[in-house]
């Protein structure tokens, strides 16, 4: 375990493995989605009932979007608290990802369709607690 300040660059580094394969493993959840016929709408704002269909160009947005938001997060807290920080980093990226899952399986839209939206919402939550949590203290 390192002890002592992490730079930011440690931390920054890990963020473009991490979200190439966060971003290739949603991608091809969404294409085993789509070739196995699920139903791939989502509503067009929130609490609308027009549908819309998911294109692969916004999976790959929002899992690099919140990969950038958890990557900054990280380095903030640990030039704040130190390696303490990855423990608060971790906790708050199981929490936001649990939470994250209520959207999908409150969503108008079959199970198919849920299942692989909490599919791709375990990913990024993955791969954020451990791609860079518990792999930047090694």
């Amino acid at each position: 375990m390192q002890s002592g300040p992490i730079p930011a660059t440690i931390v920054w580094r890990r963020f473009v493995p991490v979200a190439a394969v966060a971003a290739t493993v949603n991608a091809a959840l969404w294409g085993l989605g789509t070739l196995a016929g699920a139903d791939l709408r989502i509503p067009s704002s929130a609490g609308s009932d027009q549908l819309q269909d998911l294109s692969i160009v916004p999976v790959l947005i929002v899992t690099v979007a919140a990969l950038v938001l958890a990557t900054l997060l990280l380095s903030v807290l640990l030039r704040v608290f130190g390696p303490r920080g990855v423990l608060y980093f971790n906790l708050t990226v199981v929490g936001l990802c649990l939470l994250s899952l209520a959207a999908p399986l409150m969503l108008a839209i079959g199970w198919g369709a849920k299942a692989l939206l909490v599919a791709m919402h375990l990913v990024v939550g993955a791969a954020a607690f451990f791609g860079l949590g518990r792999s930047i203290l090694r």
